[in-house]
């Protein structure tokens, strides 16, 4: 095991804050594939970390045979149940499925299927999910299906619901500044590798921004050719349906046509030894949608 993640293991002690959970796997084989992919915790029971280029987090698997008892469960214990495996038998279960997960306020909500040959109604699942923000996962893919991941560089099976755990939005975690093959803030001496819980609006400060900064200082003096993009600015525009904007020689109040400007602006480290002024680019863009 490398010294980073000993260092992590370490550092992040305690019980997990957050948890994957794992319904109606009858026979166990969801989460024995699960735990032989995984990085365990030492010494503490159900307890594994995801260590990704821009993050490590520490979960907890929870397991429960039907729907109504991981319903049960949250009302008695409100643990954030951030991701859900929930192996299909029926599609009774979907509206359920759904159900619960909008209860737990789960991030990542994948349907997992043996099969496609075992799917009950492979069309019906499929509309469901889209509309519905869930993922459907092969176990046990044909060879079609084999083929399509390939061409696609796609993973499938049980690496595929990995990748959703990696990019399941875990509240609690460790922002690694820098990333792989170089320290990560959590290896840093100075540092106090604490899990935060880390909201969408939330900003960071203290001990963490400067942290934050130093490793972004330490990145600059790495990469001397680097162009950093500075942060963007968008505004969401509403048409209403009788909106005057429609397309001129079209009816269709779908067919709309909007310009936008786009200011990017980037700063890079040595413009200013270049002959720039003001050590900013700007690049202007038209796009119509």
């Amino acid at each position: 095991m490398s010294e980073k993640n000993e260092h992590f293991m370490v550092k992040c002690k305690g019980p997990p804050k957050q948890f994957l959970a794992i319904v109606g796997d009858t026979d166990g084989m969801i989460r024995k594939s699960l735990e032989e992919r995984s990085k365990a915790v030492k010494e503490e029971a159900d307890c594994y970390f995801i260590e990704t280029y821009y993050y490590s987090a520490k979960y907890g698997i929870k397991t429960y045979e039907t729907l109504s008892e991981l319903s049960a469960d949250y009302e008695a214990n409100n643990a954030p149940i951030m991701c859900i495996f929930f192996a299909l038998k029926s599609m009774d279960q979907l509206e359920e499925a759904k159900t619960v997960s909008n209860q737990v306020k789960a991030d990542t909500k994948v349907i997992i299927v043996e099969s496609l040959e075992l799917c009950p109604d492979f069309d019906g699942l499929e509309k469901f999910v889209a509309e519905n923000e869930f993922e459907v996962v092969f176990l046990k893919p044909n060879e079609d299906q084999l083929v399509e991941a390939a061409e696609q560089a796609e993973k499938i099976g049980v690496d595929r619901l990995i990748e959703t755990m990696e990019v399941c939005n875990w509240p609690w975690r460790v922002v690694n500044a820098i990333g792989k093959g170089t320290l990560s803030n959590f290896m840093d001496d100075e540092a106090d590798p604490t899990e935060y819980n880390m909201n969408e609006d939330d900003t960071i400060s203290g001990p963490a921004a400067d942290q934050l900064i130093r490793h972004f200082a330490q990145w600059i003096d790495q990469n001397p050719d680097a162009t950093i993009p500075a942060p963007q600015h968008a505004e969401r525009v509403n048409l209403s349906p009788d909106s005057p904007t429609t397309t001129e020689g079209t009816t269709n109040q779908d067919d709309v046509s909007i310009s936008v400007d786009i200011d990017l602006v980037c700063a890079t480290k040595n413009l200013g030894e270049n002959g720039g002024s003001s050590g900013e680019n700007e690049k202007k863009a038209e796009k119509s949608t």
